[in-house]
């Protein structure tokens, strides 16, 4: 590559960063606008819609010879759209018919497939057209809109599907029965089959009055199913439970199960109902609190100067501090992007091209000096900053796609393959940045714990429990973050078998296994430093059916 057409193609390009960033305009009539679309997927048959998130942009991959292409990602979630029950859909260079505003999302690694017709007015981008579920040949439409001109998302009017997990009650021929669900994300491997990728499904069914009930659980429900895996499709509304005892296969409506049991024990039918819960809404916060650059951090890059473009690579190469936005959220999250520059010799005697090779790093907490919660090391590239320059990796979720890159400053979005976009995210260089105190930071679960503090008498202060981050460099699949956990109680002290934090949404998982059955432990983080956790019975025969909420852990002083 000649030096002086490298210069040219170093020149940013800041029309598409402008676009995301800031606001979409409007297109031409069937024209792609790019930003994030919300909307729903109304199946055949059913009679509530499934929420779903499209986003569309443009990525340039690693080879600089290859032209910049459409990236879209689409969320399906269950709850609304801020649920911890999701799955993503990710299209890389899908095939789009400028004449006639049609998109096609059809991938062989997806199950997912959708030909969408795009519709512009004055005030927002509509993309509606058939949906196919390739596993079951599920058929229905799907309908996403983007409101233009800092225009807010709107709760779609068609009822939604419920959330999977909670605590059902109804009966089971002539048994008064409960069944309790959990769900978690990056703990354990989905099970076959099963549409929630990457999400694993535990539960047990209970009778009152059962004939193995313990002496003490006189009118109680007694566990007798434990199920250590489950499926389900929101395309279908299907849900399947199998442990060692039986399985359990389910129809979904809003929040009823219709199901038919087969067990040792008690088989038949069953009609069980928890109680409802408004699907959260779609969100998309803008950042309000950003950096204070000097205007000398924002003068351009020095321009190359082959052979040894001296300049430009100390001004690219070091590390960039900065904060990273959820803006499905509202909260921050400490940033730092560590970069090695060098110079490359496509010819032996003229060294004309600059190289980059970046690392991110995202911690927890407030500190700069924490342990990172993920470490995402991306391939060395090209340093050619045009529409879409990104840093991703071969298998990542997580990559970013840069849209300013000046002498002392870095901006640009984050995306997730699973989630879709994360948010944007700003740096300076050399040195971290105040953290206002106003900043809404991912709480860092690390430390240790006692608890519940507010449970029944019985359970007061029964487990300790202590959280650590390994920063396993990349993540377990990248869909959250890897923890070491472990917990004691009455006469027991063991680690929990897989544990992990959502970024994107804030859950925590906790998994452990037992000869009888696999038990998932979840919840959150509270502002204050608490933890909320759900933690249900173990898989143990005829034990009672514990109250099903979530309790309080507080920190160890």
């Amino acid at each position: 590559m000649k030096s002086a057409r490298f210069a040219d193609m170093l020149k940013p390009i800041f029309f598409l960063a402008t676009l995301i960033l800031v606001g979409a305009e409007p297109a031409r009539a069937g024209q792609l606008n790019y930003g994030k679309y919300f909307g729903i997927i109304q199946m055949d048959g059913q009679s509530e819609a499934i929420a779903v998130s499209l986003d569309a942009f443009i990525t340039q991959i690693n080879d600089p010879t290859v032209y910049p292409a459409l990236d879209v990602v689409v969320r399906v979630n269950l709850g609304g759209y801020s649920s911890s029950e999701y799955v993503g859909y990710h299209y890389y260079d899908p095939t789009f018919n400028f004449e006639k505003g049609v998109l096609q999302l059809n991938d062989p690694k997806d199950d997912l497939t959708a030909t969408l017709q795009i519709t512009n007015t004055d005030s927002e981008t509509a993309l509606e057209g058939p949906v196919t579920h390739r596993l079951t040949n599920s058929k229905g439409r799907i309908r996403v809109v983007m409101k233009l001109f800092g225009g807010q998302p709107v709760m779609p009017t068609e009822p939604l599907q419920t959330a999977l997990k909670g605590d059902y009650f109804g009966s089971c021929g002539t048994d008064q029965a409960e069944l309790q669900i959990e769900t978690a994300r990056g703990v354990g491997a989905s099970a076959p089959g099963n549409a929630l990728s990457g999400v694993s499904i535990t539960g047990r069914l209970g009778y009152t009055n059962g004939p193995i009930c313990y002496p003490d659980a006189t009118n109680k429900f007694c566990a007798l199913y434990p199920y250590s895996t489950g499926t389900f499709s929101p395309f279908t509304n299907k849900l399947k439970m199998q442990g060692k005892l039986g399985t359990l296969e389910c129809t979904k409506s809003y929040d009823q199960l219709k199901c038919n049991v087969i067990g040792f024990d008690k088989s038949g039918s069953c009609v069980l109902t928890k109680k409802t819960s408004s699907p959260t809404g779609p969100a998309q916060i803008p950042a309000n609190l950003l950096l204070n650059v000097s205007a000398e951090m924002k003068l351009p890059l020095p321009a190359p100067a082959p052979p040894g473009n001296d300049d430009l690579i100390s001004s690219l190469s070091g590390s960039f501090f900065g904060f990273l936005h959820f803006e499905n959220r509202d909260e921050y999250q400490l940033m730092e992007i560590g970069v090695v520059a060098t110079t490359s010799t496509d010819n032996p005697h003229i060294q004309n091209q600059v190289m980059v090779e970046p690392t991110i790093l995202l911690r927890l907490g407030s500190s700069w000096n924490s342990t990172p919660a993920l470490s995402l090391a991306y391939p060395q590239r090209v340093f050619w900053l045009n529409t879409g320059f990104a840093f991703q990796s071969v298998g990542g979720d997580y990559f970013a796609v840069i849209g300013t890159w000046q002498k002392g400053y870095v901006s640009g979005i984050l995306y997730s393959r699973s989630f879709g976009r994360v948010g944007t995210f700003e740096m300076q260089k050399g040195t971290p940045p105040e953290i206002p105190a106003k900043m809404a930071l991912l709480p860092d679960p690390s430390g240790a714990y006692r608890g519940p503090s507010d449970a029944p008498y019985f359970l007061k202060s029964l487990r300790s429990i202590l959280i650590e981050i390994p920063n396993d460099t990349q993540g377990s699949d990248q869909t959250g973050v890897p923890l070491v956990a472990r917990y004691s109680g009455p006469g027991q002290m063991t680690m929990f078998d897989s544990s992990s934090l959502d970024l994107n949404t804030g859950s925590l998982s906790f998994l452990f296994k037992k000869p009888g059955g696999d038990s998932l432990v979840t919840g959150e983080m509270a502002p204050n430093g608490n933890l909320k956790l759900l933690w249900p019975v173990g898989p143990v025969l005829g034990a009672p059916m514990s109250g099903y909420g979530a309790f309080t852990y507080g920190p160890k002083h």
